[in-house]
């Protein structure tokens, strides 16, 4: 069972057991056409749209595809061949930076998104289209829910032209600060919370008005990480430091667990 001949053809999916096309199981292969719920059992499928855009479906996962984005419901999805192409999780949207990136998506039990770089850059919005991180090579964040307008981050405080700004250990995200006392952070290792406020400035996403700051380290130390919490696991990601931005919670750490959750391109279940 497939979408009306109405819908485009945007792509083929492969499987290496049955799968499910809008419900229907399939064996070995179909035609995919925008908006066609696609549902892996035992085995991972492989979609290749026509933009060149290739998609993995890990096993026991669900997804819903059209030209632009695919829509994770349920498991990972790992996406590669795509610089404009880009993936919808929960409240979370991630795009590939480069056609030669190579990122994966995943949802666990407790709700949370979990991105991991396999190679090139990505970056992470909300739904709002606000840009709440930046990922590199090697990179892995777990992602949840929050406040939206609540702020909590740790970085090194810079000035330019009169203004303060920081850059997140975590998300990698510049936003200007708006405060007292933030000339004396200058150059350190900073610990802020606070809340949103008005448009910032030219290179930020947002203006943190700033209700604490307090030192970390001077820059270059490393004793930054121990401020914003101490390092734990989250399915098998290491973690290091924690951050608040654009109402999504990020918990940094390296590729490790996400990048090896099961075999993609194979029959093995994702790990959980």
């Amino acid at each position: 069972m497939q979408l009306a001949a109405s819908s485009p053809v945007i792509g083929v999916a492969r499987s290496w057991g049955a799968f499910y096309v809008n419900n229907a199981s399939v064996p070995g292969s179909a035609t995919v056409f925008d908006g066609t719920s696609l549902k892996t059992a035992d085995a991972s499928s492989n979609l290749n749209l026509n933009g060149g855009e290739r998609v993995t479906l890990a096993s026991n996962s669900a997804a819903t595809v059209h030209p632009d984005r695919l829509l994770l419901d349920r498991g990972t999805a790992e996406i590669s061949g795509a610089a404009d192409y880009r993936v919808e999780a929960r409240n979370v949207r991630v795009q590939t930076s480069d056609a030669a990136a190579r990122i994966r998506v995943g949802i666990d039990q407790q709700n949370r998104v979990l991105i991991a770089s396999l190679g090139g850059a990505a970056e992470v919005r909300n739904s709002q289209g606000r840009l709440v991180a930046r990922l590199v090579s090697g990179a892995a964040l777990t992602l949840s829910a929050a406040n939206p307008e609540s702020v909590d981050l740790t970085g090194v405080v810079s000035q330019q032209e009169g203004k303060f700004y920081l850059t997140d250990n975590v998300t990698k995200v510049k936003v200007e600060l708006n405060g007292k006392g933030l000339s004396k952070m200058v150059g350190k290792v900073t610990h802020v919370t606070g809340t949103l406020g008005s448009p910032a400035a030219a290179g930020a996403t947002q203006v943190v008005i700033v209700e604490s700051a307090t030192v970390a380290a001077a820059a270059g130390t490393g004793a930054g990480v121990a401020a914003a919490g101490a390092g734990s696991t989250i399915a098998g990601v290491s973690t290091t430091t924690v951050a608040i931005a654009g109402g999504v919670v990020a918990v940094g750490g390296t590729v490790g667990g996400l990048a090896a959750a099961g075999t993609i391109g194979g029959s093995s279940s994702v790990s959980r």
